[in-house]
């Protein structure tokens, strides 16, 4: 496996690259707030399929410019998307090409980052999967049954990583747990064929009956003309990313 990162009008992106690359396939992977960057289990998931993943650095957060909001991680997905499409990547070690598809196939989110996936995904040409694990979707009271107090979550990012983590508006982020970007910013691309929501049993952050009614009409609004999403509730699982991904195959 070969790791390398570009960095493209201030969004840095890790990739992971494979030994045996699958052609035309590439993953995506958008962890959650707060995430970690570096090697996880979505990550070795598509490297185990022979995907190159691309992992980008919310703006605001770690080596990407910008401030950390809903608004900036959403249209972080239509600058990487524009980044593909343009081809000429070059590493920021040694300035060496990096050759990747021009589109993301298939999209993994985990929590927070399920919300950008789900709504960046309009800006994704030629994505065909969208996997959402541990599915914070809309984050408006009640919606999904996710339990999480924004105030006082953002107060514990802004404690624990204040240089990690940076511009956290405190206006700009109560709006987003009252609903405010819960909305559609665009149609489905006529590429995506699937869309599979995968929540653990152990998962403490949600109201798992909540979430298995009203998933589904959420991503039907908030990505129109969407394929019908499936959910499924994984056994011994909890909130983060391992063991959810285990029983789907990657387009």
């Amino acid at each position: 496996m070969k790791r390398t990162r570009f960095i493209y009008e201030g969004l840095a992106c890790d990739v992971f690259i494979p030994d045996d690359v699958r052609p035309g396939r590439l993953g995506l992977y958008l962890y959650g707030f707060p995430g970690s960057i570096g090697e996880a289990a979505p990550t070795r998931a598509f490297l185990q399929s022979g995907y190159p993943v691309v992992q980008p650095h919310y703006p605001g957060t770690y080596d990407s410019a910008g401030e950390c909001s809903p608004s900036t991680a959403m249209e972080m997905v239509r600058i990487l998307g524009n980044a593909l499409k343009g081809g000429s990547l070059e590493s920021v070690k040694d300035g060496s090409p990096i050759v990747l598809p021009h589109a993301v196939t298939t999209c993994v989110g985990h929590s927070y980052g399920c919300f950008v996936a789900l709504r960046g995904a309009a800006c994704l040409e030629g994505l065909r999967q969208l996997i959402l694990l541990g599915p914070a979707v809309a984050y408006g009271p009640g919606k999904v049954g996710l339990r999480e107090d924004g105030g006082a979550h953002v107060n514990y990012v802004r404690r624990s990583r204040p240089f990690t983590y940076r511009g956290l508006d405190p206006t700009d982020w109560a709006a987003f747990y009252a609903g405010a970007y819960d909305g559609p910013v665009g149609r489905a691309p006529d590429s995506l064929l699937e869309i599979d929501l995968r929540v653990g049993a152990d998962d403490k952050y949600f109201d798992t009956a909540v979430l298995l009614e009203h998933a589904s009409e959420v991503v039907k609004e908030a990505l129109p003309g969407a394929p019908e999403a499936r959910i499924k509730v994984v056994a011994d699982a909890g909130h983060g990313p391992a063991g959810l991904l285990d029983d789907i195959i990657l387009a």
